[in-house]
C-alpha cells in the first residue's frame, strides 16, 4: 500500500495530534457536548457509531482539550482492544485492572513528572526506600505494586533424586511448584484505589476527579461491551470517577437491558452536508484534484461517512497515478465505488458460506 497517497489513513504522520487538528472537519458540537458533560455536568458518556465514522478522532480531540483546559479533571485514555494482554481468559474481568494500571502510569508520568521505568523498577524494592518519597509517589507505587503482584498458588510435585547415592538410598521428595494467577479487582476495591489516588495525588495537584476515556470498545464483540457495562455498573455510577465509553453501532438508548449508568448518549453520524466532504477532501491536499461532480457522487454514495469516502478517494488516487491522469473525474469515482461495492458483496457472500 502506498503510504504517500494523501488519502491513506495508515500514514504514521496522520496519527500525530497536530495533523489531526489540521485535518479536522467540524465535530464542534459533539466535542463541546462531551467536554461539558465530563467537566461541568459530572455525567458519564456513551459515544457510539459505525466503524470509521470518527469516534477515535473525536476522542483524541477531546483528550487534548481536557488536558489543555483549566478544568479540574485528569483525563486518562484506556484502549479496551488490548484487554486480552492483561492475562485473563475472561477479558471483561481485566477491565478494572487495566483502567487502574493506566491511571497509575499516567499519574506517575504526566502529573508527577516521573519516568515510567522508575515505577516499573520499584516493584523489586524491599519497602524501606518508599519512606524517602512524597506521599503522592508512595500512593501510586503501593497501588501499582498491588496490581502487578500476582498471587502464588503452590502444588506439590514429586521428584526423584539422581546420582549413585540417591539411587542406592531410593531418595524421593517433594518440591513446591509455583504458578502465578492474577486475582480480580473487585468493584469496591476499584473505588478504594480511586479514592486513595484522589485524596493523596489529585487533590494536591488541584484536580477533582479522573475522567476515563475507554476507547476502541467498538472493536470488541457487542456482548463483551455489554458485559463490561453490566459487570462494572458500580464503577460507572460512582462520581469519584467519570467514564466516556466508546461503543459500537447500536441504538443503545433503546436497549432496555443495558444498565442505566450513562446520563448522555452521543450518536456520531456521517457529515451532514456536501461542504463537509469538500473540506475533508481539500484538507487531504491531494496533488491530483477531484472534480466537483465526483465529490458530489461520493457524498451521495457514502452519506457523509468519512472513512468510506476517503477509502474511495484512496483507490481513485492510485488509479489516477497508474493511468497518469491530471484529475480524478466523476467517471473514475463511479468505477472505484462500483468495484468497492462488488468486493464488499463478495466478502459478505464468502463469510456467509463459511458460516453455513
Amino acid at each position: 500500500m502506498n503510504t504517500s497517497n494523501p488519502f491513506s489513513h495508515i500514514n504514521p504522520e496522520s496519527f500525530k495530534i497536530e495533523n489531526l487538528i489540521s485535518r479536522r472537519v467540524d465535530r464542534d458540537a459533539e466535542l463541546e457536548l462531551c467536554f461539558e458533560a465530563l467537566t461541568n455536568n459530572s455525567q458519564n458518556v456513551l459515544l457510539y457509531g459505525s466503524r470509521g465514522i470518527g469516534k477515535t478522532f473525536l476522542v483524541r480531540l477531546l483528550f487534548e482539550k481536557l488536558k489543555s483546559s483549566e478544568s479540574s479533571v485528569f483525563p486518562v485514555v484506556v484502549n479496551l482492544s488490548g484487554l486480552v494482554c492483561y492475562g485473563r481468559d475472561d477479558i471483561t474481568a481485566s477491565f478494572s485492572r487495566a483502567v487502574l494500571l493506566q491511571v497509575c502510569c499516567e499519574v506517575w508520568t504526566r502529573l508527577l513528572g516521573k519516568r515510567y521505568l522508575d515505577l516499573r523498577e520499584r516493584l523489586d524494592e524491599t519497602g524501606n526506600e518508599i519512606s524517602f518519597r512524597t506521599e503522592a509517589e508512595r500512593t501510586v507505587q503501593r497501588i501499582y505494586s498491588l496490581l502487578m503482584t500476582s498471587e502464588r498458588t503452590a502444588k506439590k510435585k514429586e521428584y526423584e533424586s539422581f546420582g549413585v547415592t540417591a539411587a542406592i538410598k531410593g531418595e524421593k521428595g517433594d518440591e513446591a511448584e509455583f504458578s502465578r494467577q492474577q486475582s480480580d479487582v473487585l468493584p469496591f476495591e476499584f473505588a478504594e484505589f480511586i479514592d486513595e489516588l484522589n485524596k493523596y495525588v489529585l487533590v494536591r495537584e488541584k484536580k477533582k476527579r479522573f475522567v476515563i476515556i475507554c476507547d476502541e470498545a467498538n472493536k470488541m464483540p457487542l456482548f463483551e461491551q455489554e458485559q463490561i457495562l453490566e459487570r462494572y455498573i458500580e464503577l460507572f455510577n460512582t462520581k469519584q470517577v467519570l467514564f466516556l465509553f466508546v461503543a459500537g453501532l447500536r441504538k443503545w438508548e433503546e436497549f432496555v437491558e443495558l444498565p442505566d449508568c450513562f446520563e448522555l448518549y452521543v450518536h456520531l453520524k456521517g457529515f451532514p452536508s456536501l461542504k463537509h466532504i469538500r473540506e475533508l477532501i481539500r484538507k487531504s491536499k491531494s496533488s491530483i484534484p477531484l472534480e466537483d461532480d465526483g465529490v458530489d457522487f461520493l457524498f451521495k454514495e457514502y452519506v457523509g461517512h468519512p472513512r468510506e469516502t476517503l477509502g474511495a478517494c484512496f483507490e481513485a488516487y492510485n488509479l489516477a497515478q497508474e493511468r497518469e491522469l491530471a484529475t480524478i473525474s466523476r467517471k473514475l469515482i463511479v468505477e472505484v465505488c462500483s468495484r468497492i461495492k462488488y468486493e464488499n458483496l463478495e466478502y459478505e457472500r464468502r463469510n456467509k458460506n463459511e458460516n453455513t
